[in-house]
């Protein structure tokens, strides 16, 4: 069985009033560790309000933020938000300073030693693509907007924060910069296993980065759920009026197939037993020892299959590439007889399936 994740942030029964107007009501969600989690939802409805809350630049009226299962120290404010990098809309760096200050505003007023300093701006560089020896001792304006966007990043990270809170991080930019940047960014999440939370009103770039989307409305929690499953279950009119609104076709061309496709897939393959099948979604494993077993477990399965090499490879069928977009999905799909097909990465083996449901969702 999988290991359960832990908890980064939680928030039970949180509310939020200024004066007599209630902004956030009763909020009650947890965040694992090591996801991206996006915010949506139209202006005013409450997510810059949430963000602050989890790192204690506002306090709740009721409930309680948890950080890492405890509750919010706000006697201990600054220290608990050292364990998490904020990073906000624009560049928001100092302009009269170096991009070496720049990063290491927080590890200065920490009593870092230099060389540590310098230590770890090399690595930080690094991590974002940029050459260490041509860009610390410059200043902002010498820099590109995208350039000055991954020095931003970079000063959230420099102190080995596990929480990035980020609100409307890339909105400054124009589409091919903000395109480069979210690729950069999704790996470095990866690399240091980050738990992020991001504000964002691009519903595109919600659905390529999230492990998971939290839709609020005037205040409440409407919808929580990976991207495919809003996408295929609206649970409210509202929600559904959101996703509709915001997926023209060229939308619809920015989203990646391996955000909105299915995972509970199961595929299969001969070994010297007999069959194996492996669930992509639970990473659950059954052996076979005769195909009768097999088949019947099939019959009795609610997810699709397809057979695999040993390897994880597809086997004998058509099949769409996860990074091509939703909308070159969508294309095949109806201009073919079949109601699902298999999504493969780069490799050719399956992460997941995607097929006609996703028609209804979007009509």
């Amino acid at each position: 069985m999988p290991e359960t994740p832990s908890v980064a942030l939680e928030f039970r029964n949180v509310s939020k009033c200024f004066g007599s107007l209630k902004v956030l009501k009763n909020l009650n969600f947890a965040l694992n560790t090591g996801r991206i989690y996006s915010l949506i939802g139209e202006s005013g409805c409450g997510k810059t309000t949430a963000l602050r809350l989890m790192n204690g630049l506002e306090k709740p009226t009721e409930g309680e933020v948890l950080l890492n299962d405890s509750s919010f120290d706000y006697s201990q404010a600054v220290t608990q938000r050292r364990q998490m990098g904020y990073c906000l809309q624009g560049y928001t760096l100092f302009p009269h300073m170096t991009i070496l200050e720049n990063l290491s505003v927080i590890a200065s007023r920490s009593k870092w030693s230099e060389e540590k300093i310098l230590h770890r701006a090399h690595e930080v560089m690094a991590l974002l693509g940029l050459d260490a020896s041509e860009y610390l001792k410059k200043k902002p304006r010498q820099l590109s907007g995208g350039q000055q966007q991954r020095v931003g990043i970079g000063r959230a990270i420099f102190m080995n924060p596990k929480i990035l809170l980020m609100d409307e991080p890339f909105g400054a930019l124009d589409p091919i910069t903000r395109n480069e940047i979210q690729d950069v960014f999704i790996d470095l999440q990866k690399k240091l296993n980050l738990t992020v939370v991001l504000v964002t009103h691009d519903l595109a770039e919600a659905f390529k980065m999230s492990s998971e989307i939290l839709m609020f409305e005037k205040g409440h929690l409407a919808q929580r759920g990976r991207p495919n499953h809003l996408l295929m279950n609206p649970k409210t009119e509202y929600v559904a009026g959101f996703l509709k609104t915001n997926s023209p076709g060229h939308i619809l061309e920015e989203i990646p197939l391996f955000t909105v496709m299915f995972s509970n897939v199961w595929t299969f393959c001969n070994n010297a037993t007999g069959f194996m099948a492996y669930n992509l979604e639970s990473e659950e494993t059954r052996l076979f020892s005769s195909m009768d077993q097999f088949v019947e477990f099939k019959g009795q399965s609610s997810g699709l299959f397809f057979e695999t090499h040993q390897d994880g490879t597809l086997k004998k069928q058509k099949a769409l590439r996860g990074e091509k977009s939703l909308l070159d999905a969508l294309k095949v799909l109806v201009s073919n007889e079949e109601n699902y097909f298999p999504v493969v990465d780069k490799d050719n083996k399956v992460i997941g399936a995607f097929g006609k449901e996703a028609l209804n969702a979007l009509s």
